[in-house]
């Protein structure tokens, strides 16, 4: 289970909060895309390779077979590294839950259902699906995980929208669901474009809190992968998911989190599906800048005498300033201000007393201004 975690960590890892999801073209019978896995740190780079012919995973390949680009810069063959990575033969056995709260009617919830569809679509002869909707309520909506993906397609088009977003309950319920399914390598796919809805200050809808459902959920360890949407609805209100808690719930599970636009759904959840297959990892040190843009990652994959090309947007970050930075920072400011005190003590005049009113005397005077006895 540990290592299943961590191929699907990788097989999913693309931040479309940060970056575009991995493009896939095909010619012919040929056909790729590529996932950056973000739990490597710039410059460092690592993408997760999908290759296909006629829908079947492609074997062996080589790295004469790949051309990578950078902004239109080419990274030399011997620069990157080549490995395969993951069995396609092996079964995943995956859990659909869709948001499906009032925020959602419309639009947003036509499209994650098309999502969910291309998902199913693109899932192994050998992988089981279940599909969930939540919003008030949680609902089971197969009586057991399936290799039918007309029978899991048609689920997912009885998903209407309804009132409230029990969102720390469905997390409970979908867990359980999925890890007293049948033994094989799980995941949970959970999408929503809110919070857990409060019915009154301090009365949440759900009966669970979110700590209840992160502990959970960690307990279980089967990978959430979290899909965030925002923006505006069909009534034109602003939807705005609970990114907080969704990181927390992938990163206790080791999942991943993903904040992608409506346009990019469906290709993430594409991408997702042919993640959980994927077989290549490419990596390599890029040679960009730290310069804080965004910039385009091109492969090329040439097999029998056919070519495809699949892109993505990644993100280099600006060095970060350093604990040391700071420290010298704030000791030089108090360095500052201590010689700043310093000299202005030395430049204030020395003073006496008078010995007989009292009075404060400057010792240039020889006499007391104000009873005139002399200094003494």
């Amino acid at each position: 289970m540990k290592r299943f975690a961590y191929l699907l960590c990788l097989a999913a890892a693309v931040s479309v909060c940060l970056a575009s999801v991995g493009g896939a073209l095909a010619q012919g019978n040929l056909e790729c895309a590529i996932l950056q896995d973000q739990n490597v740190a710039f410059p460092q780079m690592k993408w997760l390779l999908f290759a296909a012919e006629d829908g079947n995973p492609l074997l062996n390949l080589k790295t004469a077979q790949i051309s990578i680009f950078e902004d239109d810069r080419a990274i030399p063959s011997s620069s990157f590294q080549l490995s395969q990575q993951a069995n396609p033969d092996q079964r995943v056995l995956v859990s659909l839950a869709i948001d499906c709260s009032l925020s959602m009617e419309g639009n947003p919830l036509l499209v994650a259902k098309e999502a969910a569809r291309a998902f199913v679509d693109q899932l192994g002869p050998n992988d089981l699906v279940n599909v969930y909707s939540f919003a008030g309520q949680f609902q089971k909506l197969l009586p057991e995980f399936t290799q039918d993906k007309q029978t899991a397609n048609a689920a997912i088009d009885t998903i209407t929208s309804t009132l409230a977003t029990a969102l720390n309950d469905a997390v409970i319920e979908v867990v359980t669901e999925t890890a007293n399914a049948p033994q094989g390598r799980k995941a949970i796919i959970l999408l929503t474009d809110a919070a857990s809805e409060e019915i009154a200050p301090g009365h949440d809808v759900s009966d669970h809190t979110r700590t209840e459902a992160l502990a959970f959920a960690a307990l279980k360890g089967i990978p959430i992968f979290g899909v965030g949407i925002d923006g505006l609805n069909d009534k034109n209100e602003s939807i705005s998911p609970d990114l907080d808690f969704l990181q927390s719930l992938a990163t206790q599970t080791k999942g991943q989190l993903y904040h992608p636009e409506l346009s990019e759904l469906v290709t993430l959840y594409q991408n997702l599906a042919r993640g959980f297959h994927s077989q290549y990892f490419v990596q390599y040190n890029s040679a960009l800048p730290e310069d804080g843009l965004f910039h385009t990652l091109r492969l090329k994959l040439t097999n029998a005498g056919n070519t495809v090309e699949a892109s993505a947007r990644f993100y280099a970050p600006m060095p970060r300033i350093r604990w040391w930075f700071w420290g010298a920072l704030a000791g030089g400011l108090l360095a500052t201000i201590l010689v700043a005190l310093i000299l202005f003590l030395a430049r204030r005049k020395p003073m006496v007393k008078c010995a007989v009113c009292g009075q404060s005397l400057l010792v240039k005077y020889h006499r007391c201004p104000h009873c005139g006895t002399p200094r003494g």
